[in-house]
């Protein structure tokens, strides 16, 4: 679907904004070595100097694009005690818009919005992937996914930088951190998190980790 990446570039801001003609000697290069395979900390494979470059070059291209700028504005979602697929603005939490009565007999644990398709998928407790129009409310199933065993999909969410799609599982006594592929719906586990019981996962472009951690915010019960 799109490449993973072990090295997540959840760089931390690290000074003044580098000259765009240093941006352009450096950043090829550095994207290269990005695309690799790496394990470990951001400051054993670049210097502060790269890690500023960067950090740059990816605030500038999120600044300019406008699915990324429409993030986190209008939240779509699921009540699960009223069976209501709607959407609510992030200035305005307390007033849920309806939009279509879920079809889905079992509870929808997990869900997120695809801003590249504009299609908002959910997952069930038995472990059907669903995918909706935010517009009209319109759902299909759109198959099977296996989560990791015994488990059950209870987050999704999007990396905005690369285009993954991760996704967190439990089964009440751990949690596991996936990598999800919804063009033919292949889970591979990261790793698990340490915790008991994670009901959401969200990212935030400004903490710096790798991907054992995923950058997450995760509730606990």
């Amino acid at each position: 679907m799109r490449n993973v990446y072990t090295l997540l570039v959840g760089i931390l801001f690290l000074g003044s904004s580098i000259a765009q003609e240093q941006i352009e000697i450096e950043l090829q290069p550095l994207l290269q070595k990005l695309n690799e395979n790496h394990i470990g900390p951001v400051s054993e494979v670049f210097s502060a100097e790269e890690q500023a470059v960067l950090q740059d070059y990816f605030r500038h291209q999120i600044s300019e694009d406008p699915v990324s700028e429409s993030l986190g504005v209008v939240i779509h979602g699921v009540n699960d005690q009223t069976d209501i697929f709607g959407n609510f603005d992030i200035t305005t939490p307390g007033n849920f818009n309806p939009v279509s009565t879920s079809p889905v007999p079992d509870f929808e644990g997990a869900g997120v919005y695809d801003p590249y398709d504009d299609l908002y998928y959910s997952i069930d407790s038995a472990n059907n992937v669903w995918v909706i129009d935010p517009i009209t409310g319109g759902y299909a199933n759109f198959g099977a996914i296996t989560p990791p065993a015994g488990e059950t999909f209870t987050g999704l969410e999007y990396d905005p930088l690369t285009g993954d799609l991760y996704g967190i599982s439990t089964d009440g006594v751990s949690t596991t951190l996936s990598l999800i592929d919804l063009d033919t719906l292949m889970v591979t586990p990261v790793g698990l998190t340490n915790m008991v019981l994670g009901i959401a996962i969200g990212i935030d472009l400004s903490v710096l980790s790798t991907a054992t951690t995923l950058m997450m915010i995760i509730c606990i019960l």
